[in-house]
This record gives structure tokens, C-alpha cells and sequence, in this order.
């Protein structure tokens, strides 16, 4: 049977039934879960207070488990659980859902052998571990809902557990996990969460942006359709356009775009189904030679989002040696 422990706080009140949701893409879920002061979810809880949280899990079933956060406090997490498989290896993986929005966070150290407390790997077979994490939840006024999926694998990208959390966040309240948010660096597409732009019936016009002050040469030119100036203004759920102009002041065989994203406190990496920043173009075709004039193109959709939020953007390309050759910053906003 696996054990989670997902520790917060501590109540004073004992732990009772809690309901919860399945995990429905795999791994074993728990048979019974107890929140320490809530029996249904999402779970709401006051500031500076801790939450006891158990989780019983039998393999082969699927279920998850609601909570709360708490501003100010730390999440704590001890997975207890016996394999059923010789495991020489656990990676950690942690989603978030936010109005809409899902983003994987990438943790301070995903290898989850070396988090073990009781035990270390390779484990065998019917051996008991427990795996034990430590997050800082950090500021944030967006009243929303959040849903949290935490899940390990093993060697084989088996997932050895998985369980979900629902919870709110209130105005004054943090939200999960700051370390992951600062070092996330996977998933979610890089142009259609990075809230660029939005398809308007005006033709582009060019707009402000701004350069970067840690490398990277600025563009020509950014234009983004229906924008005089930043902030641009972007209706969430609509089509966007943006191009990039510049000239190449080097040799490159190749080119990779990413992108970060800074709103509600929080800075994000996306990643697009595509990085490869040579397919994008509308005049150039790589490999490009010193002086070539280039122009990027993207397409990409505004996700919808319920509440009205700043954003600055950050875009910058490297080369075949992994040299940031362009690099810009833009502002806007989603309403």
C-alpha cells in the first residue's frame, strides 16, 4: 500500500474524511484521504495555521485529494509508500491549473532518491520509502481556484503514485509552491500563453519594447497587431500575431526561441510545439549568413482568463551554440 503524508501546518483539531477527485491519466491513487479541519473540498484555510493531511493509496486505484493554501507558510510533503517493483530511480513532478492556465513546475532538485528519508535507492521490491519535499508558498492577491497534480516515476516513466489537490486562493492569500514557479522550465506553449498579442481588424502597427539588460542584441523592429505602444491590450480567448525583425550580425545554422512570462508576481518559462525559431520565418530560410535581414512570424491564441492582469514578456533567441543573439522585453495587459 502507498502512504502519502502531505504536511502544511499544524491544527490542533484531529484529521477527518475529506472528499476528492480521481486522477484520471495514471498512477496509483489513494484509498482514503483525511484533511485536518475539512471534510469536503476545496479546502480553505486561515493564515499561519498548519494542515495535517493523510492519504492512503493502494496500487492500481485512482484518487486524489482537495487542500488549501495558507499565506506565509511553508509546504511540507512526506510520501510514504512501499514499492511493488525494484525502483532505481524517482523523478518529481508537480502541475498547476489557474484560470485556465496549466504550467508544470520544475523543482529545486526533481530527483526524488535524493529526497528519501528512511531509505535510498535502488529500492527493492515490497521496501518502504519515504520521499519528503519543502515548497514556500508565495504572495499573491488574484482571488482564483487552483488545482494541483502531484505525481513520481520510476526508471520506466511509470508513475509509482499521482493525486490531485483543489483548493482556492483568497485575496492576501499565497499561492503554491514560489520555488517551482521561479524555476519552471517546461511545458505549456511558449506562443499561446505567453499572452503576446491579439488579432485585432487593424493592421499591425510597430510598438515600444524594450531591450534586455542580460544579453542579447535588440531587434529591428516588433510589431504586434492592433498595439501603438505598450502595454498592449489583449482580450483573453482571441487569435494574436507578433513579428520580429532583424538583421544577423553572425553566421547561424540554426535558431531557438523561448520566452519567459512575469505576471501576478510569478515568472514562467514556455517552451512552443515548435522552438525551432528557422521554421518561423517569413523572407530567410536558415542556415544565415552576416547581414541577412530576417523576419519572424507567430500565430498563437490568448488563453481565456477571468480577471484582468499585467504581463511582461521576455523573447530571446540563441544560436547553434547556444548564444543569445536577440533578445526583447514587452508589456501588456489581458481584459
Amino acid at each position: 500500500m502507498l502512504r502519502i503524508i502531505l504536511v502544511t501546518v499544524l491544527l490542533a483539531s484531529s484529521a477527518i474524511a475529506t472528499t476528492f477527485d480521481s486522477c484520471t491519466d495514471g498512477g496509483a491513487a489513494p484509498t482514503a484521504v483525511a484533511v485536518a479541519g475539512c471534510a469536503e473540498q476545496p479546502c480553505d484555510f486561515a493564515p499561519g495555521t498548519k494542515v495535517v493531511v493523510d492519504v492512503d493509496f493502494t496500487v492500481g486505484k485512482r484518487r486524489c485529494v482537495g487542500i488549501g493554501c495558507s499565506r506565509g507558510t511553508k509546504v511540507v510533503v512526506d510520501v510514504d509508500f512501499t514499492v511493488d517493483e525494484d525502483v532505481s530511480a524517482l523523478a518529481a513532478h508537480v502541475f498547476a491549473t489557474v484560470q485556465g492556465l496549466t504550467i508544470e513546475y520544475t523543482l529545486d532538485n526533481p530527483n526524488a532518491c535524493e529526497l528519501l528519508k528512511d531509505s535510498t535507492c535502488p529500492l527493492d521490491d515490497g521496501e518502504a520509502a519515504t520521499y519528503h519535499l519543502e515548497v514556500e508558498i508565495p504572495d499573491i492577491t488574484l482571488k482564483s481556484e487552483v488545482l494541483l497534480k502531484f505525481y513520481l516515476e520510476d526508471q520506466s516513466s511509470e508513475r509509482v503514485t499521482c493525486f490531485q489537490l483543489d483548493g482556492q486562493v483568497r485575496a492576501g492569500i499565497h499561492f503554491l509552491f514560489s520555488n517551482l514557479l521561479r524555476r519552471t522550465t517546461r511545458t505549456v506553449n511558449m506562443l499561446r500563453i505567453i499572452i503576446v498579442t491579439v488579432l485585432l481588424a487593424s493592421s499591425a502597427i510597430a510598438i515600444i519594447f524594450d531591450s534586455c539588460t542580460d544579453g542579447g542584441a535588440a531587434p529591428i523592429d516588433v510589431t504586434v497587431t492592433g498595439c501603438t505602444e505598450p502595454p498592449c491590450n489583449f482580450v483573453s480567448g482571441t487569435i494574436a500575431e507578433i513579428n520580429v525583425t532583424f538583421t544577423a550580425d553572425e553566421d547561424m545554422s540554426a535558431l531557438t526561441a523561448h520566452v519567459f512570462v512575469t505576471t501576478l508576481g510569478m515568472t514562467f518559462e514556455y517552451k512552443p510545439n515548435n522552438p525551432d525559431a528557422c521554421k518561423q520565418m517569413k523572407n530567410s530560410t536558415c542556415p544565415l549568413k552576416v547581414g541577412d535581414s530576417v523576419t519572424l512570424e507567430a500565430v498563437m491564441n490568448v488563453p481565456q482568463v477571468t480577471f484582468e492582469t499585467t504581463f511582461t514578456i521576455k523573447v530571446y533567441l540563441v544560436d547553434q551554440n547556444g548564444k543569445r543573439v536577440i533578445c526583447f522585453r514587452l508589456n501588456g495587459k489581458i481584459n
